[in-house]
């Protein structure tokens, strides 16, 4: 489940001590495992990642889920939504 995956992100996030603010904006924006992955420096300074260690680590994260973890759903689990 994407949830999930935006669970981890903060997960994340809070152990590397970064203000619950910035932590609260990430989830409320939904930023999840693949969105973060696909997220410039821009974006994830806009959600207050200032510090470019931050914005690396996090990036270097989301590469350690595997993708059907990122989707949130088993292939197979894709495949029977578009049969």
């Amino acid at each position: 489940m994407a949830e999930d995956s935006v669970d981890e992100v903060c997960e994340f996030l809070d152990k590397r001590g970064l203000d619950q603010d910035v932590v609260a904006k990430f989830r409320s924006e939904k930023m999840d495992v693949e969105a973060v992955s696909h997220s410039t420096d821009d974006v994830l300074e806009d959600l207050g990642l200032t510090k470019t260690g931050d914005r690396v680590s996090l990036r270097a994260f989301c590469q350690t889920i595997p993708v059907t973890e990122k989707a949130g759903e088993s292939k197979d689990g894709i495949r029977g939504i578009f049969q």
